[in-house]
């Protein structure tokens, strides 16, 4: 897929998408706060899948 990038480093946030489903495990993500993991927000450059299938929104 087009997926929004600039750094691939998890600095810049431009790839920040919301998991509607499944799960992925996150490397170090130094845009996102905390308050953003909690909502379910992750960086597509730093997310790895954890599960068969994930479903990521980018305009959430």
């Amino acid at each position: 897929p087009d997926v929004p990038y600039a750094c691939r480093e998890g600095l810049c946030g431009s790839c920040r998408a919301k998991v509607v489903s499944g799960q992925v495990r996150a490397d170090r993500q130094y845009a996102l706060d905390e308050r953003d993991h909690a909502a379910g927000y992750t960086l597509a450059c730093r997310a790895r899948p954890r599960t068969p299938e994930v479903t990521l929104d980018f305009d959430a």
